[in-house]
């Protein structure tokens, strides 16, 4: 049998033992050299190493693989389930916004988004400064079909969605094509009647020699177009500022657009003679809420309500 020498070269010629296995010729015993059992225990070892991360990595990989089925089958689950409401969400958005459309046709025509003339007649008889004379009074009403809101944003849906399709680098043709099947024509414009009225009040005033009362009086005709207000036999208080555009910075001021305003003669007496053109609030302002009515009363006569003009 072959005996391993594990001690230094320097002392194993001291300990070396003869054997009838191991000996040459001379009769000693072979030396064998310890870096031979060191390399053999290291390529074990680096095997080992190997043998492991191997094991690892391939663990790794099984585990990564089961994770991703994993996520496809919950994808594909979501995907099928948006896919279902994505063709629910088509009609039911169509519908919304065909009574977003019809909604908005209605807010333009409703009544209480609508000056009533007669009132407001009744009250610039009332609130005309004395030594203010009305030469006459103009209502225009004009109609312009404008697309609804709800049909713009459906046109912009349509579109925003079409580019997505077109531009989309994952699908392919064939893709696309059906995306765009299934997304339908795009929405025609809705219109709505946008109705502008307009109130033109032409007047004059006596002209003082030194011309001092014109602009004094067209104040304060001004003032109490803002100002002038009645209870009606319904108990509601109105004002005469009421369903007109107001001024950006006071709400409680009519935003008047003066007109002419000129020396001029009236049967040969020189008169200042001026105009205003008042606007009705366009649709969708918050008008003037309504007072709950309160029992009729025919035979009460209005009672007018008179602000403290403002300085």
């Amino acid at each position: 049998m072959i005996k391993i020498n594990l001690l230094p070269p320097e002392l194993q010629g001291k300990h070396t033992k003869r054997t009838s296995s191991a000996s040459g010729a001379g009769g000693e015993a072979v030396p064998v050299s310890g870096n031979i059992l060191i390399a053999v225990a290291g390529g074990v070892l680096l095997v080992s190493w190997f043998l492991a991360a191997y094991v690892g990595i391939y663990t790794s990989l099984a585990k990564a693989e089961q994770e991703k089925e994993v996520v496809r089958v919950k994808y594909d689950k979501q995907k099928k389930a948006l896919e279902k409401k994505s063709i629910e969400y088509g009609p039911k958005m169509a519908k919304y916004n065909l009574m977003m459309n019809q909604r908005e046709i209605l807010d333009e025509l409703k009544p209480e988004k609508r000056i009533f003339w007669s009132e407001k007649l009744n009250m610039l008889s009332h609130l005309v400064p004395d030594g203010v004379y009305i030469t006459g009074v103009q209502v225009d009403e004009k109609v312009n079909m404008v697309e609804t809101d709800a049909s713009k944003r459906a046109r912009e849906q349509f579109a925003e969605a079409k580019g997505r399709i077109d531009k989309s680098a994952t699908l392919s043709a064939k893709e696309k094509d059906k995306k765009l099947d299934e997304l339908g024509d795009e929405p025609k414009p809705i219109e709505k009647p946008q109705i502008t009225q307009t109130m033109i009040v032409r007047a004059i005033t006596m002209l003082r020699k030194d011309g001092s009362d014109r602009i004094g009086k067209t104040i304060e005709f001004q003032q109490a177009m803002n100002t002038y207000g009645l209870v009606n036999p319904a108990g509601e208080k109105r004002y005469f500022r009421d369903f007109f555009e107001k001024m950006k910075d006071d709400p409680n001021k009519i935003d008047l657009n003066t007109g002419t305003m000129q020396e001029t003669e009236v049967d040969g007496v020189p008169v200042w003679a001026f105009e205003f053109t008042l606007t009705a609030e366009k649709p969708g302002k918050q008008a003037t809420p309504k007072a709950t009515p309160a029992a009729p009363a025919p035979a009460k006569a209005v009672q007018p309500v008179v602000e403290a003009p403002k300085k």
